[in-house]
């Protein structure tokens, strides 16, 4: 049997258990039996286990880790099947390989919960309280989920009035909020069962936008909040939406200039020999939220500055930011990249050429364009319908 493949073809290979184990070249990233490891059983990513009634679930670490880690981390993540519950924990096995001590877990969640709601509490803006209260109704729920599914009736799980007391906003927020926790970035699994993604074997965003109600937020006034995400700041939910809405690449975002905005035609354009294939591109502003996003980010700008700019400097890196925030609206491990595919779904769904939607992202070939599996429901229908008919005939 095979037992080296490529990073990619790793997770999957676990997720799935399709065999007992692989690794890739560098032996860096690989499994052995139900654990799937990133650079050594030191850092175990994740877990299958099953409780006594056989059903099944996945321990994900909550456990710090490097940026190679961290992609590894990403892999898995988008591996896992839709169906399957997975719970965020601190210990995904025990010392000597074996399942972990579930009191340990369900600790590590009451602290957690006591952690947020402490930040809940001392939050300076409004919008980041709310944002640190829901991040604690989710962790609550997934703590119930856990003590339900190992059977632990002994373990108490904080009531929701509990956390009420412990902090009297609570209520008027989730009175005033309702769903808004999960739908708040507009992400969520496409089986409805939890907030992971889920790509045709591996993962997809759903198709409403994830900043339709982010962008109405209000901004966080004072820059120590700004530090102290997840309240999103202005050209972060400007780059959420565009990103979201033309799929373009990272660079091509972040090295954008004033110059390439018209807002009065509402066009923005690519220079030729800025992008990755060397060609220019133009697009309209047809979303209502993206034109005054961006109109408050060219506001005070001369020609030649930056579109998206931090403390008056040009946004450089942001991964701490989108990793807040990705963990915030509960799908850790997302890529920005991931919108690109999205977009490219998106305008699939909505009957755009293949064609078209190449040149507003910026595919070359469609040998590109094909490796992101943007497939649209309904041609797979009609060609496995077709194939039914087929086959009557042939009976």
């Amino acid at each position: 049997m095979r037992h080296v493949y490529a990073n990619h073809e790793i997770p999957h290979l676990w997720a799935h258990q399709a065999q007992e184990e692989a690794r890739n070249s560098s032996s860096s990233f690989y499994f052995s039996g139900p654990t799937i490891y990133s650079y050594g059983s030191h850092f175990p990513i994740a877990r299958h286990v099953t409780n006594d009634g056989g059903e099944r679930a996945i321990l994900f670490t909550t456990a710090s880790h490097s940026v190679t880690t961290t992609h590894h981390c990403s892999l898995v993540h988008r591996a896992i099947p839709a169906t399957v519950p997975v719970f965020d924990v601190l210990h995904v096995q025990g010392s000597w390989g074996n399942n972990p001590n579930h009191q340990d877990n369900v600790e590590s969640y009451i602290r957690r919960l006591g952690e947020l709601l402490g930040k809940a509490k001392r939050s300076r803006t409004e919008c980041n309280r709310e944002w640190r209260q829901r991040e604690a109704l989710n962790l609550q729920q997934q703590l119930r989920r856990y003590v339900a599914f190992f059977d632990m009736g002994d373990v108490t799980v904080p009531a929701s009035e509990e956390l009420v007391r412990c902090n009297p906003g609570l209520r008027h927020t989730r009175k005033k909020n309702g769903n808004a926790g999960k739908r708040q970035l507009g992400w969520r699994r496409n089986s409805g069962a939890s907030s992971r993604r889920n790509k045709s074997s591996a993962f997809a965003l759903v198709i409403p936008s994830p900043v339709t109600l982010l962008a109405s937020r209000p901004c966080c006034a004072s820059s120590k909040a700004k530090s102290r995400l997840p309240c999103p700041e202005l050209w972060l939910r400007a780059l959420l939406e565009m990103g979201y809405n033309y799929g373009w690449r990272v660079s091509e975002l972040l090295n954008l200039r004033v110059q390439q905005i018209d807002l009065a035609t509402r066009t923005i354009r690519l220079e030729p020999g800025t992008t990755k294939n060397r060609e220019g591109r133009e697009v309209t502003i047809e979303s209502g939220v993206l034109l005054e996003l961006l109109r408050q980010c060219l506001t005070g700008k001369d020609q030649d500055d930056h579109v998206f700019t931090r403390c008056d400097k040009p946004v450089r890196d942001f991964r701490k930011s989108w990793e807040n925030l990705c963990t915030a609206a509960g799908v850790p491990g997302l890529l920005f990249h991931d919108l690109r595919r999205t977009a490219a779904r998106n305008l699939r769904a909505a009957g755009v050429p293949e064609e078209i939607i190449m040149r507003i992202a910026g595919w070359k070939t469609s040998s590109i364009f094909r490796r992101y599996a943007i497939v649209d429901k309904t041609d797979v229908r009609e060609a496995l319908q077709r194939l039914e008919r087929a086959r009557q005939m042939q009976a």
